[in-house]
């Protein structure tokens, strides 16, 4: 599968003729992208990819839109991750706080880079190689994990395609799979 494959696949080329006849099958992706979901799915999901912030955040921020998932994760929860290597562990904080990133190699023209937001604990670092459904950290309330001014536990989970810019976020929900159904 070709890189404009994948992005036809993701929602990233907008060519749709060029789509229709390259990939009639979105199966196809499913294929190639596995994402774990990063906790038990017995934690609910919080603000979502694309949900659109209020004005006041709008105002602070300068984002108009969220860029991942955040699961309601109390703190200490253990954050799975999907096999690959962390190429980042940092507190920066502020907005992430204590936050690890996976790097998960697809073939030679499709990277992930997994986001892990809002950690308390990281037990990973750079350059460790994790397994699918490994323990890489535990959720907190670090950097900006608050709502209406209040620490607001989660996990902020946010993937990001071929780059570490925020602006590469795509949405991880369709290609994310519930731990039992992988394991």
């Amino acid at each position: 599968m070709c890189f404009k494959q994948i992005l036809c696949l993701l929602g990233m080329y907008k060519d749709e003729k060029t789509c229709y006849n390259s990939i009639r099958e979105e199966d196809k992706v499913n294929e190639l992208v596995k994402l774990l979901r990063p906790v038990q799915k017995n934690i609910k999901e919080g603000m979502l990819f694309g949900e659109v912030y209020p004005a006041e955040i709008q105002k602070m921020t300068g984002k108009t839109s969220h860029m991942g998932i955040d699961y309601l994760a109390p703190v200490g929860t253990e954050c799975i991750s999907t096999e690959g290597v962390v190429v980042n562990v940092f507190d920066d904080k502020s907005l992430f706080g204590l936050y690890v990133v996976t790097e998960i190699d697809l073939n030679e023209d499709i990277m992930l880079y997994c986001y892990y937001a809002h950690l308390s604990k990281a037990l990973v670092k750079i350059r460790d190689k994790v397994a699918d459904g490994q323990v890489i950290g535990l959720s907190g309330c670090s950097g900006d994990a608050t709502q209406n001014g209040i620490p607001h536990p989660h996990l902020h989970f946010e993937v990001r395609l071929n780059s570490r810019l925020p602006s590469a976020a795509i949405n991880p929900e369709p290609y994310i799979s519930v731990v039992d159904e992988v394991i």
